[in-house]
């Protein structure tokens, strides 16, 4: 390994560039997967790169490669949070580890992002905990982009963060949700939605119910009512409100069923000589589709709601993703969000 120390700039152009904290142990194989594509991201957009975790692991998975020292900067955290560990017990327990450690960064303003693919909980608590909420928002919430039919995606809240929400942390979700899409996606006037299992106003539960007259009644919110889960990769709306829990399990068995059709789809192809054939003519087509449906390319999550720019990535995040997760983070932090997100939810209500 060796840092190209001939390119440092000074103390002053360092601190002008956007700089993201990324938590290098996160995830299911830590640095092996986080630390490189994090180096070509700082090196393609020209951006810093604080790899945050044990500086041994770190430089072991960097190796021989060289790398600019005015853009990358290992920063040792020799405690790590695993993802079995509970959430507060691992904040309060582990404060040299890399996730508190990367908050803590933030809070000082040496860096303007802050990424992490290891225990959603975790990260969560660190953020609520070292950053605090922004103004009249009681609870988090985690925004996912979900690939569409559509060439954009749809961002569902919340996919993790509260299971067990009260209906006004739902209209809370969906404010800042809105918020994010118009400024960080730069759509105008984007439509709500509610999952629910009907479409009409009294379907759902009891939290759903009183969501939607939350919904409904906030003028400032273009709010299109229930949605079915059948209906969403055909976008039938730009932001999709759901709880925690069921937000979770949408991601996943949607997940699945990808693999499936993936797994199902190679099998068929290798049947018969001609239906090789056919894949290989089709291959550069199934490739473009498998980009547009691939959760890797949009990399992280941002969590909504605290003060700070955090994204959740993927806990399974392989290169491509965390690459990805930067790539975003960047993206949004070069925008006015977190202006648009301090005023999105009115405190009184």
């Amino acid at each position: 390994m060796s840092a190209d120390e001939s390119t440092s700039p000074d103390q002053d152009q360092k601190s002008r560039r956007f700089t993201v904290a990324l938590d290098a142990m996160g995830g299911d194989i830590g640095p092996g997967v986080t630390v490189n594509p994090a180096i070509d991201a700082a090196v393609e957009m020209d951006v810093r790169v604080l790899l945050i975790g044990d500086e041994d692991q770190i430089l072991k998975a960097i190796g021989d490669r060289s790398y600019p020292a005015h853009l990358v900067e290992i920063v040792h955290a020799p405690e790590q949070v695993s993802m079995e560990d509970e959430a507060v017990s691992a904040v309060r327990g582990r404060s040299r580890a890399s996730m508190p450690v990367g908050i803590q960064i933030m809070r000082s303003g040496d860096a303007d992002a802050f990424i992490s693919a290891g225990n959603t909980g975790a990260v969560v608590a660190c953020a609520v905990v070292g950053l605090g909420r922004l103004p009249g928002v009681h609870r988090p919430g985690i925004a996912v982009p979900i690939p569409t039919a559509s060439d954009t995606p749809l961002l569902l809240i919340d996919a993790g963060a509260l299971v067990d929400p009260r209906p006004e942390h739902l209209w809370q979700h969906a404010r800042l949700a809105a918020a994010y899409s118009r400024v960080a996606k730069q759509t105008p006037n984007p439509r709500i939605g509610l999952v629910s299992n009907g479409e009409e106003r009294g379907k759902g539960n009891a939290i759903t119910r009183q969501a939607f007259d939350l919904l409904d009644g906030d003028e400032d919110l273009r709010f299109v009512g229930n949605v079915e889960s059948r209906d969403i990769p055909h976008k039938p709306c730009d932001v999709l409100v759901t709880d925690g829990f069921t937000g979770n399990i949408l991601l996943k068995t949607g997940e699945g069923i990808m693999s499936l059709f993936q797994t199902s789809l190679r099998e068929e192809f290798k049947r018969t000589w001609y239906t090789s054939l056919l894949a290989t003519l089709l291959k550069p087509a199934m490739r473009r589709a498998g980009r547009a449906l691939d959760y890797r390319e949009y990399g992280g999550a941002p969590l909504l709601g605290v003060n700070g720019l955090v994204m959740i990535a993927h806990g399974g995040s392989d290169e491509i993703a965390i690459k990805s997760a930067v790539k975003s983070a960047v993206e949004a932090g070069q925008t006015n969000l977190m202006e648009a997100l301090r005023t999105a939810v009115p405190p009184s209500k």
